[in-house]
């Protein structure tokens, strides 16, 4: 018995930390794919560092209420990619464009209503600020 009340005690009092991603002064680019079951959210934000392109997977399940869970997935590839006229990348080995934070209003496959969900503040932002924010929801 009073190992089980210790263990409930040191549970109580631990707090714990995600290891947050570094991302330094690099260029973060954002893509959104389309929900195809409501109160799913998949953000995709790509990192550009040599011939490496480390992209960062977010899956954000969320109600009429706010977010109730995200999860991340961090993954770097291979993949070729190069930089277009407005300064957005596409990436050769998935075909899809990635979009800088000023740039993504215009482009978002989801409304902008679970954007909000995730922060009044989301489309003025930098993809950095909202990844950290992203960050906070982990569970």
């Amino acid at each position: 018995m009073k190992t089980l009340l210790l263990t409930l005690l040191l549970f109580a009092n631990c707090e714990v930390k995600y290891q947050e991603y570094p991302t330094g002064d690099k260029i973060l680019y954002i893509k959104d794919y389309p929900s195809k079951i409501y109160g799913k959210l998949l953000l995709m934000f790509a990192e550009t560092t040599d011939n490496v392109v480390v992209i960062t997977t977010y899956k954000i399940t969320y109600t009429k209420k706010g977010i109730s869970k995200v999860m991340r997935q961090v993954n770097p590839h291979n993949y070729r990619y190069h930089v277009v006229d407005d300064g957005n990348i596409f990436i050769e080995g998935l075909k899809v464009k990635y979009y800088k934070h000023d740039s993504f209003r215009g482009h978002e496959n989801n409304s902008a209503e679970i954007f909000n969900y995730i922060s009044p503040q989301f489309w003025s932002i930098t993809n950095k600020e909202r990844i950290g924010i992203l960050n906070k929801y982990l569970k």
